[in-house]
Parts: structure tokens; C-alpha cells; sequence
């Protein structure tokens, strides 16, 4: 213990891991030395010093401090030093913040580090304002989204309006449609993530809020094809209950606007095709930027 608290005191967190698993060893259930190894890379990465070090460790330890919560482990600090946590609640939203933000900015996993984020939006705390749980889930949906548009373009490049049949002409537009319905409900899900960013960040920080406005933009532009009405949408998602990004997303057609005559040899057929065609989508948030 002596080892322990003075590698925290001077930063050592070699030392900080080898005392600490010493603990652990002996008192397994010695759940604030836990909580306090399963927090320290996050500080380590997203205090913009991107030292990836302990990642591999915190993940493991923060893990393990929910399932010891989970079981019924409690604490009077959960926790120790500055990563001291004044209830159980608090604790949970912010180790699954960890597991969430290493996953996805050091593991590059997005798909994974969307649960743990979406249990922190949902939590009683202080953690749900953070405007980075919502930011990492809107980063998913735009990888999402950029793998869509990019099948919109192929299936648009594939159509052969000289060679194709009215039947495979139709089935390729029917494709293109259920890929833009698909794009759309991404958008909007992108949309309510990245508003959500916007509206928990603090006014002084003006370069984030700007930041995240760029994004909801990207998103409404590529839905809607314009921005009026952007304001209006953003503020209006505290009406409305968070998406669970593990959900499916559900599509959105609009209604057909426009008409197109494809020419096959074997004759000519009049088909629907979608009217607005998406662009890839470019995030400018820095992941590593502290609100």
C-alpha cells in the first residue's frame, strides 16, 4: 500500500500496476484499488498526452470493478485519489465511459464501444451531460454511413440502362432505394447523436460546439439535401428518448419526386429513382479534444 500510494502521488503508474496487482492478488476484493487501475488510461489518452500504454490494463481492471459493483461490492469512496467516486451510480457511468473511449479511440472499434457508451447516456449521473459518449456513438454512425453512400454509388454505377432488362433495371433501382432508405435512417440516427453532443457541451466551448454543428450539418445536408431548419431540429432532440445504437436502424423513404426511363433492348420500363444522391461524409471533431 505504502508502494501504491506513492507511484500515484509521483505519477509513476508502472509502479502504480505492479503494486496495485500485488494488492490484488492478496485482497481480491479490494474494489477501490480496482476502480483506480481501471481509470488511469483514460486520463492517459484523453487528456491529450495519447500515451496507450496502460489501455490494455485499465480495460481489463475497469471490467473487472463493474462485475465486483455488479455483484454487490460496495466502497465509501469507490475509488481512490482522483478517480474517487461519490456513489455506486457514478462509478458504473464512468468506468463504462473508459471502457467505451479506449475501445473506440485506441481499439478503433466502434461497433464495440458503442454499448458502454450508450449506458452512460443512460445513467442518473452527471456523466450523461458529457458531451463525448454522444460524440463517439455520432463517429460510429458516420462510418456507417460512409460504407452506405459508398454502396450507393457502386449500385448507381452498375445500373446499364443499355443492356438491362426492365426487370433487372428495376431491381437494381428497388436496391438503390433500400440503400438510400437505409442512409437516411443513419443520418438521422448520426444527426441525433452528434445534436446531443452539441447541446451538452459548454458555451465556452465554442471550437467543440462548433465542431459538432459541422457534423449535425453533414448529416442533415446528406438527409434533407439543405440546412434550413438545422437549429430547430437540434434542439428539439431532448424531446425525444436516445437511440440504443445495438438497435436496428430502422430506414426512411421519402416520397418519390422524380421519374427516370431506362432503356433495355428488350424494351423500356419507367422507374422511381431516388432524387437526392448522397456524398461521403467528412467528421472534423478531434477525439482526443477535452470539453
Amino acid at each position: 500500500y505504502l508502494r501504491f500510494d506513492g507511484a500515484v502521488k509521483a505519477k509513476n503508474w508502472d509502479e502504480v500496476y505492479a503494486s496495485g496487482k500485488e494488492i490484488l492478488a492478496k485482497e481480491p476484493d479490494q474494489l477501490d484499488v480496482m476502480i483506480t487501475l481501471g481509470s488511469i488510461g483514460y486520463d492517459e489518452l484523453f487528456e491529450g498526452r495519447t500515451n496507450f500504454k496502460y489501455n490494455d490494463d485499465t480495460l481489463r481492471y475497469a471490467r473487472q470493478a463493474i462485475v465486483a459493483i455488479d455483484s454487490g461490492k460496495t466502497s465509501k469512496t469507490f475509488g481512490l485519489f482522483g478517480w474517487s467516486f461519490k456513489d455506486k451510480q457514478t462509478a458504473l457511468a464512468e468506468l463504462n465511459l473508459t471502457i467505451g473511449y479506449l475501445t473506440q479511440v485506441a481499439l478503433k472499434n466502434k461497433k464495440d464501444a458503442a454499448p458502454y457508451l450508450y449506458k452512460v447516456t443512460q445513467s442518473s449521473t452527471t456523466a450523461a451531460k458529457n458531451p463525448i459518449p454522444y460524440e463517439l456513438i455520432g463517429r460510429f454512425y458516420f462510418d456507417e454511413l460512409n460504407v452506405l453512400v459508398e454502396k450507393i454509388k457502386a449500385s448507381e454505377a452498375a445500373q446499364s440502362p443499355e443492356t438491362d432488362t426492365p426487370e433487372v433495371a428495376q431491381k437494381k433501382v428497388d436496391d438503390i432505394k433500400a440503400l438510400v432508405a437505409m442512409a437516411n435512417g443513419t443520418a438521422e440516427r448520426a444527426m441525433d447523436a452528434f445534436s446531443r453532443a452539441f447541446n451538452n457541451a459548454e458555451p465556452k466551448e465554442v471550437e467543440y460546439k462548433k465542431q459538432m454543428k459541422q457534423n449535425v450539418e453533414a448529416a442533415y445536408k446528406l438527409r434533407f439535401g439543405k440546412v434550413d431548419g438545422i437549429d430547430t431540429w437540434i434542439a428539439g432532440v431532448s424531446n425525444k428518448p436516445f437511440p440504443n445504437p445495438t438497435s436496428p436502424i430502422t430506414p426512411v423513404s421519402d416520397p418519390e419526386t422524380t421519374t427516370t426511363t431506362t432503356t433495355s433492348t428488350s424494351g423500356t420500363a419507367a422507374v422511381q429513382t431516388p432524387a437526392a444522391k448522397p456524398a461521403p461524409v467528412k467528421t472534423t471533431s478531434a477525439t482526443n479534444g477535452k470539453p
